[in-house]
């Protein structure tokens, strides 16, 4: 069985706009499905109080190129 090397991808960002809580999770969806189509894992937070958001991301090295 052949193993698969992983990575991740720590980072967090500053939201140029305010989002209503149907906004947030329709990006949360947007991105769990793009993250789906290239094989990968994660986490998405957003940080309510200053529009900030942290995201981990795991997977195959070329995937997350």
């Amino acid at each position: 069985m052949e193993t698969q090397s992983l990575e991740h991808i720590i980072y967090a960002s500053a939201a140029t706009q305010d989002f209503s809580a149907s906004q947030l999770a329709e990006l949360l969806d947007k991105a769990c499905i793009a993250n789906e189509r290239e094989g990968l894992t994660g986490m998405l937070l957003h940080i309510d109080s200053d529009g900030s958001f942290f995201q981990v991301l795991e997977g195959a090295p070329d995937s997350l190129d």
